[in-house]
C-alpha cells in the first residue's frame, strides 16, 4: 500500500503530534537531544500536546523541540538535510561531537571522543556511508587527533 494515499494521517514523534495533509512529506528525526520535523513537500501541522501549541510548517521549514523545552524554528538546507537518502552526510562547520554522533547512527563500530576538549573542533565535508575507514583517516589528517581501534569501535585522541 502506498502510505501517501492515506491522507490525512497523524502520528506521534517524541513530544510532538504530526498531522500530514494532501501529499505532504517530511523528514522526522528523534534523538536524545531533540525531536524535529522538516517539511519536504506540502504542509505539516505540528502540535505540542503539553502546551497545545500548533505550528504549520510549509516546504523547507523545520521545527525542533530540545530536551528542556527549548523550541527552534528554522529553514535548513534541504539538500544537505536529505543527503542521507543518497548515502551521504553533509557537514558544514559542524562540531566534532555532533558529527561523531551523526556518523554513529550509521555504523556498527562506534566512534567515541576520549576527551571533551575534542568536542568543539570544527569540520566541513561529506561522509559516505560504508566508508568508515576513509572518514577516520580524513579526521586524523584534518584535525590534530589520532584514532585508536579496538574490538568495540574507535577512540579519537588528541595528538
Amino acid at each position: 500500500m502506498d502510505w501517501r494515499a492515506a491522507y490525512p494521517f497523524a502520528f506521534r514523534a517524541g513530544p510532538l503530534v504530526l498531522r500530514f495533509f494532501s501529499h505532504a512529506e517530511a523528514d522526522v528525526r528523534k534523538d536524545v537531544a531533540s525531536t524535529g520535523v522538516t517539511t519536504v513537500s506540502g504542509r505539516v501541522m505540528v502540535q505540542a500536546p503539553q502546551t497545545g501549541r500548533v505550528t504549520w510548517l510549509g516546504q523547507g521549514e523545520r521545527l525542533r523541540v530540545f530536551a528542556g523545552g527549548r523550541v527552534e524554528h528554522d529553514r535548513p538546507d534541504l539538500d544537505d538535510l536529505l543527503a542521507w537518502r543518497r548515502g551521504n552526510l553533509v557537514f558544514r562547520n559542524g562540531r566534532l561531537a555532533d558529527i561523531v554522533a551523526e556518523v554513529n547512527r550509521y555504523t556498527t563500530r562506534k566512534i567515541v571522543l576520549s576527551t571533551p576538549r575534542l568536542a568543539g573542533m570544527r569540520l566541513s565535508g561529506i561522509y559516505n556511508f560504508g566508508k568508515e575507514q576513509d572518514f577516520l583517516e580524513i579526521l586524523s589528517r584534518l584535525l590534530p587527533l589520532g584514532v585508536i581501534a579496538d574490538p568495540s569501535g574507535y577512540r579519537l585522541v588528541p595528538v
